[in-house]
């Protein structure tokens, strides 16, 4: 999603290299990369993986899937049954970070409950470590309920953006990445480990939040004949964007006002809003209340504060 997220892959690959033996089994002694003859006999023991990726019926992410609270094993069995049926022999399934950070040892205990019951279906498993897209804000705990007809409307990112643009904490995530591979190294029922899913993707989670101003500002918030909402996104993500209301509908426009002084006159259908990003995405996904965020100073209005606040309070366009 930022700029960072390549570096950021390159980093995790190396302590990674650096420190965790990926074997199959515990014939494979060395740390050292396959020869191409290794490979090939542990491809031909395997056999031609055929698979999907897996998450159950009953979990809209990663994380409904994990937590205690909708762990469905039974759905899983139902479901793992169905792929097995269908000639499949592995699936590839998401882990996420907050999982570990949130139960430790007892999130591993449930990994090894699913691999139990892939295996009863004949199936290897492929865990996916961390992945780089859809919603850069996730949470542990309930999540939110699906957007009817929008794909992957609740998949979340792992680990999140705030957490990806605080290089000072990536280092906390070699305890979950060793506590997992570490203690399925040597586990046959896992086929393989995908350690970063689309690392250097863009994630245009940005550019969905933004291509909802308009609606928020014209639908949402009602915002008069001639209304002219500038937003001001402050950090490294520095960005300002204004949205005009014309002829009944709200756009973008090139007409960017400079913010207005605090004791200045200014027009009373321009509203000035300021915030960084992460209270932008947490804001326009429902997850921080907007007044409690303008009372925490997270966000400032200026110009039509009764305009501006329409909008801040009508920013959650996912509901």
């Amino acid at each position: 999603m930022l700029s960072g997220s390549r570096q950021y892959a390159r980093a995790l690959a190396d302590f990674a290299r650096a420190s965790i033996p990926l074997r199959y089994s515990p014939a494979t002694a060395s740390c050292a990369r396959w020869s191409p003859e290794h490979a090939r006999a542990w491809q031909e023991t395997r056999g031609w993986l055929v698979g999907c990726n897996f998450v159950p019926s009953t979990a809209c992410n990663q994380l409904e899937m994990w937590q205690p609270a909708t762990f469905d094993p039974i759905t899983i069995e139902r479901e793992l049954g169905w792929a097995s049926q269908l000639g499949f022999n592995s699936i590839r399934v998401f882990l996420h970070n907050l999982l570990w950070q949130v139960e430790g040892d007892v999130f591993l205990e449930r990994i090894d409950s699913f691999l139990s019951i892939a295996t009863e279906k004949k199936l290897g498993t492929i865990f996916v470590i961390f992945d780089g897209v859809w919603d850069p804000q996730p949470h542990a705990g309930p999540q939110h309920a699906p957007i009817p007809v929008v794909h992957n409307s609740v998949w979340v990112q792992s680990p999140g953006a705030a957490m990806i643009s605080d290089r000072s904490r990536w280092s906390s995530l070699k305890d979950y990445l060793q506590a997992v591979i570490g203690r399925f190294a040597h586990d046959r029922r896992v086929d393989a480990w995908d350690l970063f899913n689309e690392p250097d993707n863009p994630n245009h989670a940005r550019e969905r939040i933004k291509s909802a101003l308009p609606y928020v500002v014209g639908k949402k918030a009602r915002s008069p004949e001639g209304s002219l909402v500038t937003f001001h996104i402050t950090g490294s993500d520095e960005a300002t964007f204004a949205i005009a209301v014309f002829e009944g509908r709200a756009a973008f426009t090139e007409h960017i006002p400079h913010a207005p002084a605090s004791t200045s006159k200014i027009d009373t259908d321009q509203a000035y809003l300021e915030m960084n990003f992460e209270t932008l995405a947490c804001l326009g996904c429902g997850r921080w209340n907007p007044v409690v965020s303008l009372q925490e100073g997270k966000v400032s209005i200026a110009g039509n504060v009764e305009l501006g606040t329409s909008v801040l309070e009508n920013l959650n366009f996912m509901i």
